[in-house]
């Protein structure tokens, strides 16, 4: 198995968190755990937030269901009901990159849902909008 084929490994990153709480598991069994660090690159689940207040993940991303639903639905309602203008916005992610670490994993934890705090939806501003910043 990898931990058997790659003793001497010191980090393993996961594609999102329960990959994370798995390699735990098998690192764990494996009598690694204090030898290899584990990162995830996508989730902030609770349970990820969990593993990294106790030490066991380095970090994970942000990337919440409850989010992006919360937001899909914001976006649709400022067009329809706010009267938004969605003709003219630039080709890109609404959602903000962003890691949950130690550093930070208090302030973006919140026990009532099962991922990180969600942020504030914010229509995106349009291709003249941004030209006219930028200028």
């Amino acid at each position: 198995d990898l931990c058997t084929a790659n003793a001497g490994m010191n980090l393993m990153i996961s594609e999102n968190d329960f990959m994370a709480a798995g390699a735990l598991k098998a690192l764990t069994s494996a009598n690694m755990k204090d030898q290899v660090k584990i990162g995830s690159v996508a989730d902030g689940t609770r349970e990820g937030l969990d593993l990294i207040k106790s030490g066991d993940l380095l970090c994970t991303g942000l990337n919440s269901g409850i989010e992006q639903g919360e937001w899909a639905i914001d976006f649709i309602h400022a067009i329809f009901e706010e009267g938004k203008d969605c003709s003219d916005l630039p080709l890109e992610s609404l959602f903000t990159p962003g890691v949950i670490s130690k550093e930070n994993v208090d302030e973006m934890y919140d026990e009532s849902i099962g991922f990180y705090k969600t942020q504030e939806f914010q229509f995106p501003q349009s291709i003249p909008e941004l030209k006219a910043e930028n200028q």
